[in-house]
């Protein structure tokens, strides 16, 4: 760990019927050998917006401030909720040379900035596409089951 630099576990849950603990979980292997007053877990529950989630506005001042080593989160999707707020997410990642662990079965960030932006970039728009589908075919199935 460079400089007493923090490891950031972030996790987000879209509604409160959810549950964040296997978010939290899945980065457990990835924090051991690490002291634990050089880990933060930072969290967000049912916001509606990226502007109320406290917890990614702490993050990202932690990152803006060099205060963030490594940041391992769940899958690409919990950071931003847009192919936009995503772009500047990253930018703010590759400028402030932050590790990145997805640790969801996602392919890995790419740490080359000029590479890596183009290929995180396609990465995030086939996750919002599948949100899309996703989204439709569940809208279909509820009018079909209406009277």
């Amino acid at each position: 760990m460079k400089d007493n630099k923090k490891t950031i576990v972030y996790a987000r849950s879209a509604s409160t019927k959810q549950n964040i603990d296997l978010q939290l979980e899945a980065a457990n292997p990835h924090l051991k050998g690490i002291q634990e007053e050089n880990i933060m877990k930072i969290t967000d529950y049912a916001t509606p917006s990226s502007s109320q989630r406290k917890g990614l506005q702490n993050l990202l001042e932690l990152v803006k401030n060099d205060q963030v080593d490594t940041l391992i989160v769940y899958k690409r999707d919990r950071l931003a909720r847009s192919f936009y707020e995503y772009l500047e997410i990253t930018d703010l990642i590759y400028t402030h040379k932050v590790n990145v662990i997805f640790t969801g079965n996602e392919q890995p960030f790419e740490p080359d900035q000029e590479f890596g932006t183009l290929k995180e970039f396609m990465y995030l728009l086939l996750h919002e596409s599948e949100g899309s589908l996703i989204s439709n075919r569940m809208k279909a199935i509820r009018k079909a089951k209406q009277p």
